[in-house]
């Protein structure tokens, strides 16, 4: 028994010895050619559609496992990503495009992912080095005389195939590009607000200019105030000053960092400015639709009740010649029966390019501030309980914010702000229905959120509120 146990390794390493003496036989130019890997011969019959996603082989161990596995093989969790049509950005919406237009009963569909040499009788395809990565497409009208069609570019292979047989077949996702397209130039030129957005659209332009979330807006009702001054002796970063015009209508706040202005047209907001980094905002209105545009993209906000959601975003430029997404955020409302409203998505998680774009290529990255996804009624009316969903930049995942607002027994302003197990709770001291003071207690919470493990005196102090009268 050891003896063919020891003839077995010594044939193995016979074997693999062989390999590598081919593979280098067939070098040049320092590349690693391959000479044992599959030939694909073409014969005239059906069309052919190949999509090869082959990477480089840095060890002729992994080549021999790859070249020993079938495409069935793929969906098998253990195999190597890399081999897989989903490492290739793009190629599998490309495929899946490619089988509603050119159905699997008349085409013959191909996915390679090892070095393959592709002849036909008068055409030829090597891919076969092995320092090299090969990512493309081919299509062959299975005619003898006809070409082979190749491209690198992993977008509109639909239309690609269809030039080659003089179809009209179109990509889904190119056909809702140019519709997004047009919507995005259409929104940059409509003002025709409902009276019913007014109020609401200027709590949620005073949302985007003030990121801190602190001060809840929608609660207070600032007619006749001309200047507010919040003050504390803790940190001058919470200092802030809010102006106001005759309508109780903010119209510009100023800290130790940044100045913003709002301007407003028909007495809703149309233009925000920052002189600090922030790119510009403008507002545009469709009924009870808001479209909210910055440099890089439109944000959509439609009106549930008295509420604002953010239902769709769209991108103003391509994130790549391949992408031809626009929409980048999207979902739709839901009334409940216990008079609730809620979000649900109508996207897949985003691709690797569009996750970079987000967070590295626009001032304020997508997912960072929270999106109000649910709140337990239609109107601000307390109490009531919102949650936002956002991106924790300190645990690098997705996290929820959970608000409730409330009042005490003697008719003071609760804010309850809770993220995993760390909880902040505002009181406002109201006086004549306005704030006058504010102080900020913080909590630490069991790993479940139903025990107080520690709590703190006064995080930020007591911050003061003085008005100025018109």
């Amino acid at each position: 028994m050891k003896n063919l146990l020891v003839g077995l390794l010594l044939l193995m390493a016979q074997y693999i010895y062989a390999q590598e003496a081919k593979l280098k036989d067939y070098n040049t130019s320092n590349n690693r050619i391959c000479a044992s890997c599959d030939t694909l011969v073409l014969k005239p019959g059906k069309p052919m559609l190949i999509l090869f996603n082959i990477g480089k082989f840095y060890e002729l161990k992994e080549l021999y496992r790859a070249m020993h596995l079938k495409e069935s093989d793929l969906t098998d969790s253990d195999v190597d990503q890399r081999y897989k049509m989903t490492s290739l950005l793009y190629a599998k919406r490309e495929w899946d495009e490619l089988k509603k237009h050119y159905p699997e009963d008349k085409f013959n569909y191909l996915y390679l992912f090892t070095p393959t040499y592709i002849k036909k009788q008068d055409d030829a395809v090597e891919m076969l080095n092995l320092d090299k990565d090969y990512k493309g497409f081919i299509y062959w009208s299975g005619k003898q005389n006809d070409k082979l069609v190749i491209t690198d570019t992993l977008c509109g292979l639909t239309e690609v195939v269809a030039a080659q047989r003089k179809a009209k077949f179109r990509s889904a996702y190119l056909v809702n590009y140019e519709q997004d397209l047009a919507a995005i130039e259409r929104y940059q030129t409509i003002f025709n607000p409902a009276k019913k957005v007014i109020t609401q659209a200027v709590n949620l332009s005073f949302q985007l200019a003030y990121r801190d979330r602190y001060l809840p807006l929608q609660f207070f009702n600032f007619k006749g105030i001309k200047r507010l001054k919040m003050s504390s002796k803790g940190s001058s970063f919470l200092d802030i000053i809010i102006e106001f015009n005759t309508q109780g209508q903010w119209t510009s706040f100023i800290t130790t960092r940044d100045t913003v202005s709002i301007d407003y047209k028909n007495n809703v907001p149309f233009k925000l400015t920052s002189k600090s980094y922030r790119s510009t905002l403008e507002f545009y209105y469709s009924g009870d639709t808001i479209l909210v545009a910055q440099e890089k993209r439109i944000d959509q906000y439609l009106l549930a009740g008295d509420i604002f959601f953010k239902t769709k975003t769209y991108l103003l430029s391509d994130i790549s010649t391949v992408s031809k997404e626009r929409i980048i955020y999207n979902k739709t409302i839901t009334h409940q029966e216990d008079n609730g409203i809620q979000l649900s998505s109508q996207l897949k998680n985003p691709r690797e390019d569009v996750v970079d774009y987000l967070f590295h290529h626009m001032d304020y990255p997508e997912g960072i501030e929270p999106e109000l996804t649910y709140i337990s009624k239609s109107k601000w009316e307390l109490p009531v309980h919102t949650e936002s969903e956002f991106f924790n930049e300190s645990t690098q995942k997705r996290d929820l914010l959970i608000e409730n607002y409330t009042k005490d027994e003697i008719g003071n302003l609760i804010s309850i702000k809770t993220v995993g197990t760390i909880r902040n709770q505002l009181v406002f001291k109201m006086e004549k229905g306005l704030p006058v003071s504010s102080t900020t207690i913080g909590y630490l919470l069991s790993e479940d959120g139903k025990e107080t493990m520690h709590s703190s005196e006064e995080v930020h102090g007591i911050i003061n509120f003085t008005y100025e009268y018109y």
